[in-house]
Formats: C-alpha cells, structure tokens, sequence
C-alpha cells in the first residue's frame, strides 16, 4: 500500500546528518535535542540546539555505533540503540498523526468505518485512507483497490488503540481524510516512520500477510 511517497518534501534549507553526514533538506531529516530530560524527536522545528538524523535504519546504525547524539548532548544520554532511536521516532509521528487526525475530527473532515469510506471513495470525496492494522484482509483489498483506482493513498499504520484515542470510542477498521490539507499533513509525518513506497511499518508486512481479523467498521 503506497502513499508516503506522494507528498515531496516543501525546499528549504539543508542540515547535515550526523550519521551519515550527509546534507539533506531539512525538511527530510529527523531533529534530536537533549538535555536533563532525555533524548526528545522533533518532526518540525524545536527549541535549543539539536541535531539531525536521516530516519533510516543505516543511518541509525552509524549514529548509534559513533555515539553521535551522546557527543552532541552529553553522556547523560546514556547508551542508545537503533531500536530506541526507532521507538523514539515512531512516537512522535504517532503523536502527529492523532493530533492531525483529532483536528480533522473536529473539523467534520473524517469518516469512520468500512462502509462509510467505501461510499465516500465512490463519491471522490476521500483524499487519504488510513487502514487499521487488524483490518479484516477482504474488507482492506476492496478499500484498497477501491482507492488506487481513484489515485488516492492507502496506509496501514495505526493500531485499534491508536484509533479509538483519537476517534473517542469505539475503533473502526478504516478511516477517510476528506480534507487535502489534514492528509497532506499526515502523509509528512509518516515519511518520518514509512520507507517510500510501504504502508506498514518496517516489520509490519509479512505480519499483516499471517494475520487479519477484527471487528467489521
């Protein structure tokens, strides 16, 4: 499922990553500060000094082994791991998602539930789909193919818990972003989070080909 790839990063200024120093847009890289609190991840501009990560894997890797981010803010960041350093990043595009998803609710620009994206689709109302993780796999392929015949993106992120905080009740198994802006948004955020070109998080696919099930939306 594609659609991280469908929104190119805005021009702006370049930043080098600590990695593997090399000079991207910022606007592609991850924004570490730390202090007494810990290691914090900026998906935007933060305040204080901070550094800049690529957010893939690779360049994880390299930070972790050079001990970058312990150099740049001191060693009270103790010893860090690619897997933290993921964690750290999956939250805070989690955090952006909701908040983004929650806005949109309020907004009257969301619909939830199966049928109700199905028929949203078919009135070219939808501008994203985000699908739950547990989707029933009939129930996701026609969403799926329904979607990709009209060009919108389809992504397979966010969990039945993930779900019921941000809708306020009951999780459903799909969820239509109505508003360009609120979709544009969350596809930045999931570029952070999602190789180009997957809609499942890394680990995530072969899971979702064993599993499916789930309560019908």
């Amino acid at each position: 499922m594609g659609g991280a790839n469908a929104i190119a990063p805005a021009p702006g200024p370049e930043r080098t990553c600590v990695g593997c120093s090399q000079r991207r847009p910022q606007a592609e890289l991850v924004r570490f500060s730390g202090g007494p609190g810990g290691l914090r991840v900026h998906l935007e501009r933060g305040d204080g000094r901070g550094v800049y990560l690529c957010p893939d894997t690779g360049c994880l890797e390299v930070s972790v082994k050079r001990k970058a981010l312990q150099r740049a803010f001191g060693a009270e960041l103790g010893q860090l791991s690619v897997q933290e350093l993921r964690e750290s990043i999956r939250q805070a595009v989690l955090q952006k998602v909701q908040r983004l998803l929650g806005l949109a609710r309020r907004a009257k620009k969301v619909v939830a539930g199966s049928r109700a994206v199905r028929q949203a689709l078919e009135a070219g109302r939808v501008r994203l789909v985000l699908l739950r993780r547990d989707i029933f796999p009939g129930v996701g392929k026609q969403i799926q193919e329904e979607a990709e015949r009209r060009g919108i993106p389809v992504m397979m992120v966010l969990s039945r818990e993930d779900l019921e905080a941000v809708l306020g009740g009951p999780s459903r198994e799909a969820v239509g972003l109505l508003d360009s802006s609120f979709a544009e948004g969350i596809l930045r955020a999931l570029r952070y989070w999602i190789p180009v070109g997957n809609g499942a998080p890394p680990g995530r696919q072969e899971e979702e080909r064993r599993t499916g099930g789930g309560d019908r939306g």
